[in-house]
This record gives C-alpha cells, sequence and structure tokens, in this order.
C-alpha cells in the first residue's frame, strides 16, 4: 500500500508540472 500511494503521490506531481508547465507555455505564447 505505502509504494502504491508513493507512485501515486510522484505520478501526480509529475501531472501537475506539466500542466504548469503547459499553462505558463500557453500564457506566454499569448502575449
Amino acid at each position: 500500500m505505502p509504494s502504491i500511494f508513493l507512485l501515486y503521490s510522484i505520478y501526480n506531481y509529475r501531472f501537475q508540472g506539466a500542466v504548469n508547465t503547459r499553462s505558463d507555455f500557453l500564457t506566454s505564447t499569448e502575449f
């Protein structure tokens, strides 16, 4: 169970990072 939670937290962290990077890229390309 702990390993599953760890993998989920790592995946969630990487997913959030990808979303933030994408939003920053879209915002920078807007202007």
